[in-house]
């Protein structure tokens, strides 16, 4: 009798599972984490060291350049796409990284169709920095801090109004400005690295004139690109939005904002009210003077986001010299973008000569 229970105990157990290895072979198999993650890194020093200069190549053997740059991420990561790594937060960014590698592989496949190109690759690039930089900052990406700064920038600037025709007023105080993230834009034969700021006029009682310089370095500290523009007539509380480039990559960027030339503008902002609408991927804006005054010169800059990184950005006119909005008219802007994008925010000017 007691040796029959314990044959039944037995078979019970096995038939459970318990104390076999029925359940055992049943487990997730999770990916090694680290071992991505050197991959990774491996792949990403492969590309980054690659001295081939493609400014003087047709666009096909670009083309292949940057197939074969491509492929030296791929090569060692795209084995992963079909597995599970534990942490769920880093099985995303993984598989949103090889993702991003597939795009612009695809892209320059297709560099024929100019618009597929351009769009797939400058999204797969955005794809990869944002990555990058999370995995290296998160989860100890082993690539140095050189070839980090490669898809981050940081900036820095200084806000200076000694200069300007007669007018002492320090509006130091009165200027905020907001980095935007860098971005890059890539078109058949060069790419250009966008560094974009707002500029806010918090508490002026009249309109100013700004002259922004930018300065590009490089990992290494090396002056790679300067670039400058004018913002006139930004009228109390009002945000305006600047942008600049340059077509070297760079780890860092400095701006110095200085009080322009004073200029004949006035801002009409505050005689304007503004209705936006989408059909289809435009976005359209539909601008109204309400005021007494004609608006010489007005636009609005649209930014295009994919998550948190800019995709592109499209300025638009809607009023002109040669088409000015007069009192009580209303007039259009419409802005457009082949990247494909999950938001977008929209920045007025609008001038008066007086």
């Amino acid at each position: 009798m007691k040796k029959g229970l314990i044959l039944l105990l037995a078979a019970l157990l096995l038939l459970s599972g318990c104390g076999g290895q029925g359940s055992s072979s049943d487990a997730v198999k999770y990916a090694d984490q680290d071992a991505f993650l050197s991959d990774m890194a491996k792949g990403i020093t492969q590309r980054l060291n690659s001295d081939e200069d493609s400014s003087s190549m047709n666009a096909e053997q670009q083309a292949n350049l940057f197939l074969k740059l491509v492929g030296y991420e791929l090569d060692r990561i795209e084995k992963y796409q079909d597995l599970t790594f534990e942490d769920e937060t880093f099985d995303q960014l993984a598989h949103l990284y090889i993702s991003g590698c597939q795009t612009q592989r695809f892209a320059a496949q297709n560099y024929k169709n100019a618009a597929l190109y351009d769009a797939l690759w400058s999204a797969g690039r955005s794809t990869r920095a944002a990555i990058i930089t999370e995995l290296y900052s998160r989860y100890g990406l082993p690539i140095t801090s050189e070839q980090a700064a490669n898809y981050t920038s940081t900036g820095s600037y200084t806000i200076t109004f000694s200069s300007g025709s007669g007018d002492n007023t320090d509006y130091t105080d009165c200027v905020k400005v907001e980095t935007l993230p860098v971005w890059n834009e890539h078109y058949s034969n060069a790419d250009y690295y966008h560094y974009d700021l707002l500029i806010t006029n918090k508490s002026a009682d009249c309109s100013i004139d700004v002259t922004v310089s930018v300065v590009f370095y490089n990992k290494s500290g090396d002056v790679v690109g300067t670039d400058r523009e004018t913002i006139y007539a930004i009228g109390k509380g009002e945000t305006q939005f600047c942008s600049f480039r340059t077509d070297a990559v760079f780890s860092r960027a400095e701006y110095k904002i200085e009080k322009a030339e004073k200029s004949y503008y006035t801002s009409g902002m505050s005689d304007l009210s503004f209705t936006v609408t989408t059909p289809g991927k435009k976005v359209m804006v539909e601008a109204t003077n309400n005021g007494s005054s004609t608006i010489e010169y007005g636009a609005a800059y649209c930014i295009f986001f994919n998550g948190k990184d800019i995709v592109d950005v499209e300025y638009a006119f809607y009023s002109t010299s040669n088409d000015p909005m007069k009192p009580g008219e209303t007039q259009y802007a419409e802005c457009s973008t082949r990247a494909a994008y999950t938001r977008f925010e929209v920045y007025y000017y609008a001038r008066i000569n007086p």
